[in-house]
């Protein structure tokens, strides 16, 4: 598209999609238009220092894809990998005994990741990480509650000692196929084709930030609270958990032209309340703390503008036939599918 060749770029996405291409094409050329006019601001010093409109949406993205990367670290995972051995000594195990273990903990976080291959795309990014640091954090409650008894003499502390033991190997599963993957590809996915490897590298530094500091303190909270420290990473994963709700937009289903549209339009770093700006801009596509389907694809396609009632007439009647027993749980499911996290 940027080389004026328009028709052999619709033959292409006419062997690659079964639906019609047009409103694809279209939003392609809109894009391909944005970047070339914009050009001149894509480097590292702009990106965070901006003195357009232009660079300050690449500098919300900037943001988004730094803190990111920083939640990654505070989730825990460099502590429970990182010092594995210290953790399982302090849960009762010998000292070649913690080693295997924390080896085949590793060999199990790197099978884990399968799972994120499968569900990723089908539940995307934002409901991944809110379940993930939901599970690892219930599972770093039990550990650290478990890991007190475990360094007590006594004829159960063995008994506690594998608790910890397995209850470590899950959070590193869990980590494994919600938050490994995901802090990684979601920068690709927010940045502009022509800074992506720029933004991908600014990714890069929360992770250095994150990982640096999380390595640096955790000898000292071991010695200094014990089992706290997994108490500790308990909350910090509680503590994530609205971020990613709150800032971070879907990007399931859209393609990565249209993810221009909420930093252009949004004007709020609320994802909910950008959404409600963008719906109030007239722009079809505004949804977005949910994921895009079929259905809104071809709503789309069609030139209709996505639904803005908050609750259709659908919902109203199957409400109306809910028990009052049943009726809390389908309206806390819908709530929560409107949030983007089921």
């Amino acid at each position: 598209m940027k080389m004026g060749r328009e028709e052999e770029a619709r033959n292409v996405l006419k062997a690659t999609r079964d639906a019609d291409v047009e409103y694809e094409l279209r939003g392609i050329k809109k894009v391909v238009k944005y970047e070339l006019e914009t050009s001149g601001a894509n480097h590292y010093v702009a990106m965070l220092f901006p003195k357009d409109k232009y660079s300050r949406q690449l500098r919300w993205r900037v943001v988004l894809a730094v803190w990111l990367q920083i939640m990654q670290e505070l989730v825990g995972i460099g502590v429970i990998t990182v010092y594995a051995v210290d953790l399982f000594q302090d849960a009762g195990f010998e000292e070649q005994m913690s080693k295997l273990l924390a080896g085949f903990n590793n060999m199990s976080y790197m099978f884990s990741v399968i799972f994120a291959v499968i569900t990723l795309d089908r539940y995307g990014r934002r409901s991944t990480m809110v379940w993930g640091a939901v599970g690892m954090a219930v599972e770093l409650l039990i550990a650290g509650i478990l890991d007190k008894y475990a360094q007590i003499q006594g004829p159960n502390q063995r008994s506690f000692g594998a608790g910890v033991a397995t209850l470590t190997f899950l959070y590193t599963a869990t980590f494994g196929a919600t938050w490994l993957t995901t802090p990684w590809l979601y920068p690709m996915e927010i940045f502009p084709l022509n800074v992506r490897a720029e933004g991908g590298a600014w990714s890069v530094v929360g992770w250095s930030i994150g990982n640096g500091i999380i390595t640096m303190i955790t000898p000292f909270l071991f010695q200094a609270i014990s089992y706290g420290t997994l108490l500790l990473l308990f909350g910090l994963n509680i503590f994530c958990i609205p971020f990613v709700i709150l800032f971070h937009p879907k990007t399931a289903g859209r393609s990565l032209e249209k993810m221009d549209t909420f930093f252009e339009h949004g004007g709020s770093w609320n994802v909910f309340e950008a959404s409600h700006n963008i719906r109030d801009e007239g722009i079809d596509d505004w949804r977005w703390t949910k994921k895009m389907n079929s259905e809104d694809h071809k709503e789309l396609e069609a030139g209709r503008r996505l639904s803005t009632a908050v609750r259709s007439p659908e919902e109203d009647e199957k409400d109306a036939r809910m028990s009052w027993t049943k009726r809390p749980v389908y309206t806390l499911r819908r709530k929560g599918s409107n949030a983007g996290i089921m």
